[in-house]
């Protein structure tokens, strides 16, 4: 009986050791089809698992995000693998702790790749700190704040800095002569800022500051002292550094006691707001746009009319942005980045080792700031919309 039971078992043990092999092989495939699942290594893997983006932006520029993700799924994705957005529609605060919880929710996920957002300059900079501590690749379509330019080596902008800004409302208001000029500026970290270089550049031209005065965004305060500091000195341009729907309120005076004056916002201007109350509040003023409303581009021109058909309402700046931050974060994954090491390393070498991006929105490289070129426009609003100012014959 012991020799039958000894034969059996010898007999056995090959078909037990073949057991054992396939079971080790089938938890090494498993562990390497879920390793190569991941964003971290986007190859190889019979399963094709989402290249995973995060974006917290408004929700117009939410929506050139989804249009830019559907348009790379349509042709077949990531080498081979969908993309797929993980959204966070980002409300207006002046307060960079919301922004931070945010980024350090999206920096735990390993799937993530990289960030595009945040909507404003204050956030960005509030969460630029959290991004660049877990090594994960922000771009800022919009966010003009100087302060971002050291915000780290993993955040990166589609738009230039506010001191180039403030040297392009500078140069306005060198056309129109000596003018006076009355500053209100948004007292935040988008307002002070450019408000503070503007000043140097205006001291530098010789141009007087009459009168200036810092608001808060979220403040339904009195503008009465303000009204009557602006009535008293009697200036003939208003710089506006910060937002349309703080202006929309203050609009009724401003006409009632400086109804001549030339109104001037900064980028901060730029939304659907502006452009949806054409015959209101914003008719006549002209603020600084970042991208100009008569390019004819084609790529610019077809992104506009499909925005405008999916959303029915006009492509701002921002989410023009948002759509190639979204395009250009897809072409590094083509050409290879696996890792959010890889997209910050193919983003550094546009324009250097390898060609600039060709979004719909321009060339895209960064310098080693992660900063581009400037490249400002002046806009007038009408009744009909937006139309561009001729800076190089400004004046009244």
């Amino acid at each position: 009986m012991l020799r039958v039971q000894d034969a059996f078992a010898s007999a056995l043990r090959p078909l037990r050791r073949e057991c054992a092999r396939r079971r080790a092989y089938a938890r090494a495939l498993a562990l390497g089809c879920a390793a190569m699942a991941s964003v971290a290594s986007l190859a190889g893997c019979p399963s094709a698992a989402p290249v995973r983006i995060g974006i917290v932006m408004d929700t117009s520029a939410i929506a050139a995000a989804e249009l830019a993700a559907a348009d790379i799924n349509a042709a077949g994705g990531l080498n081979g693998h969908p993309l797929e957005l993980r959204t966070i529609a980002e409300p207006y605060t002046l307060q960079g702790l919301p922004a931070m919880k945010t980024a350090e929710q999206l920096a735990a996920d390993p799937a993530i790749l990289a960030v595009v957002g945040h909507s404003n300059s204050a956030a960005s900079l509030a969460a630029s700190e959290v991004y660049n501590a877990h090594h994960l690749v922000q771009i800022a379509p919009n966010s003009t704040t100087e302060l971002f330019r050291d915000a780290g080596p993993y955040s990166f902008r589609l738009v230039s800095g506010d001191d180039q800004q403030a040297a392009f409302l500078a140069s306005l208001a060198r056309r129109l002569g000596h003018p006076r000029v009355a500053l209100l500026f948004v007292n935040d970290d988008y307002g002070r800022p450019l408000s503070m270089s503007l000043r140097t550049d205006l001291a530098r031209a010789g141009i007087p500051i009459v009168y200036e005065a810092p608001h808060v965004q979220t403040d339904n305060s009195d503008d009465t002292p303000t009204l009557a500091g602006l009535e008293r000195t009697h200036p003939d341009v208003l710089l506006w550094i910060g937002r349309p729907d703080r202006l929309a309120r203050m609009r009724p005076g401003l006409d009632r006691v400086l109804p001549r004056v030339l109104i001037i916002g900064s980028d901060g201007m730029e939304g659907t707001i502006v452009q949806q109350e054409r015959d209101g509040p914003f008719t006549g003023i002209e603020y600084v746009a970042l991208l100009d409303p008569s390019e004819r581009d084609p790529a610019l021109t077809t992104l506009r009319a499909r925005y405008r058909a999916a959303t029915h309402t006009e492509l701002t700046d921002g989410a023009a942005y948002t759509y190639d931050a979204v395009m250009l974060l897809a072409n590094a994954v083509r050409a290879g980045a696996r890792t959010r090491e890889d997209v910050r390393r193919y983003l550094e070498s546009l324009g250097t080792k390898r060609p600039p991006y060709a979004g719909a929105t321009g060339a895209i490289a960064f310098d080693a700031k992660g900063d581009v070129p400037s490249r400002y426009f002046l806009v007038r609003v009408t009744e009909d919309g937006r139309v561009p100012v001729d800076t190089a014959r400004f004046g009244r």
